[in-house]
């Protein structure tokens, strides 16, 4: 299939978690649009045949590509509205649909070969389109007088690589001093030394009540603080979905062609490359051999409140489960039924129904309507958006889960060894 097929197709897959059964062992080195991951790798005994070398990192990193910087300085955000540039989208928009229609006709045989004379849907103006894209919404986030709002703004002009070290900084120092919780959030997304450590204590400060703001403080809490504020939370908000909410508010494309498409090639990446918390120090702290009977609770409380989250990954999911393993629930009826449904969405997210469920394909076509369905369905979050697709289209979860497990990739409640006490 054409690169533009295939990698929006991969951009699709990567929002889905299809990669996600299981972290990798090795942390892996993140894609030039995205900051460095807030997750420490998993021990590798929590690490499953399928989840090396596939992380959420490693396939964004595949599937993204910084577009050309001559490209991106010739080209202004304004571009796409003017003449020659809604004559590009129209060119792009035509040959996109030749190209599926070459793939639709040639389903049947040996090869797809374009006709003569016909080229494919370029990568570059779609690449190009899509940093256009970024810096428009970022210019207008950045000038409303939210503070969440110009956050947000800073945080996608933070992901230009060497490009956007100055709003990388800007969005930094902003979140030390902030006392909106998104913008500490935001924040951590983008900082990648080791003097993010203030961050996280500003915001397990500034919203207690919040599991997540204690889970990316689990690396520089004492065992004890971290435990007893974790499983107290009520909540369990990474602003993930509340900055989705935003680009949404920016000027959107009034209807299909490349611009459109470049947006939600946008909105996929953002949610794609949205770092996870500090799991590392979690996970080994509630293996530990020692534990006593109540942080033993607290840990089951802390994989409860993750589990419970709305707006989570799939791989959060996945994580809550391994957490609760390393108290012993394998037997647990709740937690069995919890582990089929994620087993259960996993396979169906890695499975022929994933095109259905996000049809990226339409992009490439400029259909009407296929961008609205891509938004409605970015909006609602991964989980709940697998959820729902399973249940229109009256999937078995039973049958599903088990042939994820049959596939070799292991019951998601399999135990954990163990580990011998360290000191925090």
């Amino acid at each position: 299939m054409r690169r533009s097929v295939r990698w929006l197709g991969l951009l699709g897959l990567a929002a889905l978690g299809v990669w996600l059964a299981w972290p990798t062992s090795e942390p892996v080195a993140p894609p030039k649009f995205a900051a460095a991951p807030k997750a420490n790798a998993l021990a590798s005994e929590s690490a499953g045949p399928e989840g090396q070398g596939h992380s959420i990192w490693a396939l964004a990193a595949r599937a993204t590509v910084v577009a050309d910087e001559a490209t991106v300085a010739r080209l202004s955000p304004d571009w796409d509205a003017s003449d020659t540039g809604r004559q590009e989208s129209a060119a792009w928009c035509r040959r996109g649909q030749a190209a599926r229609a070459q793939v639709d006709a040639a389903a049947d045989s040996a090869t797809s070969a374009p006709a003569p004379g016909e080229a494919e849907p370029s990568d570059a103006e779609l690449l190009a389109a899509r940093d256009r894209a970024l810096r428009r919404w970022a210019a207008h986030l950045r000038g409303q007088s939210s503070a969440r709002a110009q956050a947000a703004g800073d945080f996608l002009l933070g992901g230009l690589g060497d490009a956007g070290q100055a709003a990388r900084q800007r969005l930094i120092a902003a979140g030390r001093i902030a006392s909106d919780p998104m913008v500490i959030a935001l924040a951590l997304q983008r900082c990648a030394d080791d003097d993010c450590s203030s961050l996280s204590l500003r915001w397990v400060q500034l919203e207690p009540t919040n599991l997540q703001a204690w889970l990316h403080a689990a690396d520089i809490l004492s065992a004890g603080w971290l435990l007893r504020g974790a499983a107290q939370a009520t909540e369990s908000r990474n602003y993930h979905r509340e900055l989705v909410q935003l680009l949404l508010g920016s000027p959107q494309a009034l209807g299909p062609g490349l611009r459109d498409a470049a947006e939600v090639m946008l909105l996929f990446e953002v949610e794609a490359a949205w770092g996870l918390p500090r799991w590392q120090a979690v996970l080994n702290l509630c293996r530990q051999v020692n534990l006593s009977v109540e942080q033993g609770r607290q840990c089951l409380a802390i994989a409860d409140g993750v589990w419970r989250a709305q707006d989570e990954a799939l791989v959060s999911r996945v994580l809550a489960l391994r957490l609760s393993v390393s108290q012993g629930v394998e037997r647990d009826p709740l937690w069995r039924n919890r582990a089929t449904q994620a087993e259960a969405a996993l396979q169906w997210a890695s499975s022929e129904h994933a095109e259905r469920m996000l049809p990226v394909m339409g992009l490439l076509r400029c259909d009407p309507g296929a961008s609205q369905t891509l938004r409605e369905r970015l909006r609602q979050g991964e989980v709940q958006r697998v959820a729902d697709a399973m249940l229109r289209s009256g999937a078995d979860v039973e049958t599903l889960a088990a042939q994820r497990r049959a596939t070799g990739s292991g019951a998601l409640l399999r135990p954990l060894a163990p580990l011998a006490a360290a000191s925090r």
